[in-house]
């Protein structure tokens, strides 16, 4: 199945209007879902997980620049754990931009999400235990992305 991409935006208005509340590999594949190692029954509880963080991006960048794909990352020598991929739509005009939220825990890390940018060499750059710290992180990106460069 190709991957239609959509801005965050539009995958906001998506969820809100209940398309991909229908647990089916196709639906939960246009909803984002690229690659998982837990039982395909999971994946939509943990994209209704993942969504309460994304329908609170309040952004215009973020929504109208970027679009989502969600991963299930099995590190072998620790549970699983959630991946929401932010990636520019337009690789032209947004040239290394993409960012990364681990959530639930991610390998070894003592907290609930941890955050990563193309920028710096996908290293983490930002760890926290709350939703709200995830937001500020993700709103503090994009006057960096958007003025220092990263838009051409």
């Amino acid at each position: 199945m190709k991957k239609k991409y959509i801005t965050v935006r539009e995958w906001i208005k998506n969820y809100e209007a209940g398309k991909y509340d229908d647990p089916s590999f196709d639906v939960q594949c246009s909803a984002g879902w690229y690659d998982w190692f837990c039982p395909d029954s999971q994946l939509l509880p943990k994209l209704k997980k993942l969504a309460k963080l994304i329908t609170r991006i309040e952004d215009d960048f973020i929504l109208d620049n970027y679009t989502l794909t969600f991963y299930n990352i099995y590190p072998l020598d620790y549970p699983l754990y959630d991946q929401i991929f932010f990636d520019p739509i337009n690789r032209k005009k947004i040239k290394t931009g993409s960012f990364v939220v681990n959530c639930d825990h991610p390998y070894k890390s003592k907290h609930a999400y941890e955050i990563s940018t193309e920028r710096s060499d996908w290293k983490i750059t930002f760890k926290c235990n709350d939703i709200d710290e995830v937001l500020d992180t993700i709103h503090q990106l994009t006057p960096d992305y958007g003025l220092l460069g990263m838009i051409v």
